[in-house]
């Protein structure tokens, strides 16, 4: 986590490492974080502005933002001391980059693993699949992403998980396309031409599973 040390001097008030887990968790703003905890703005605000207290809230706070709840509470020692961060996979990808969701019923399929360092904590994943993407990505790679909703068009020329208007999902290279759309580039599969998005995620990390 960036600059914790030289920032936890001044983090004394629990409402001021609430606001700095929710950053670091990824959430940009207090509303998106309201947002995902199901709860009103004005009663998240309340707690982040140092209005109200938040102690019958803090353990789902430290939860949800993955920080310590002894942390949060007191500001003792670190804020992910004793907690391992993971992330959620969700499908897996294969030919054609295209990623296939889990259903739910598939035996032995990998629920979570471990964040690699630099990834935010709101992280999810696929798993590569057999070999069709090789020499890129190699089977059970694990491959980050974070999906923050801004526009496609910040992410031209990078590698990305991308959702198409069709609702497919695909790991492709984003360029620039007529009109508006978008070009969806792979290593061995034909070109995509002229597609509308839903949104885009760079890939932050990929990981040999067999590593972990």
């Amino acid at each position: 986590m960036h600059n914790y040390f030289m920032q936890n001097a001044f983090m004394t008030a629990m409402h001021e490492r609430l606001i700095w887990a929710r950053k670091e968790a990824g959430y940009e703003s207090a509303r998106d974080a309201a947002a995902a905890l199901g709860i009103t703005e004005s009663t998240y605000m309340g707690h982040e502005n140092g209005f109200r207290g938040f102690k019958s809230s803090a353990e789902v706070y430290a939860r949800k933002f993955k920080v310590s709840l002894e942390w949060l509470m007191t500001g003792r020692g670190a804020p992910n001391k004793g907690r391992v961060l993971t992330a959620k996979a969700i499908g897996y990808v294969g030919a054609g980059a295209e990623i296939l969701p889990f259903d739910g019923h598939s035996p032995g399929t990998l629920e979570e693993v471990e964040i690699p360092p630099g990834v935010p904590a709101d992280a999810v994943l696929v798993i590569v699949r057999g070999d069709s993407m090789y020499p890129r990505y190699f089977e059970n790679e694990l491959l980050f992403y974070v999906r923050r909703g801004d526009d496609p068009r910040e992410h031209i020329g990078k590698e990305c998980v991308v959702a198409l208007e069709d609702g497919r999902m695909l790991v492709k290279i984003l360029r620039r396309g007529v009109k508006g759309l978008f070009n969806l580039e792979s290593w061995n599969a034909p070109l995509i031409e002229a597609v509308a998005l839903q949104w885009a995620a760079p890939v932050l990390a990929r990981v040999n599973k067999s590593k972990l």
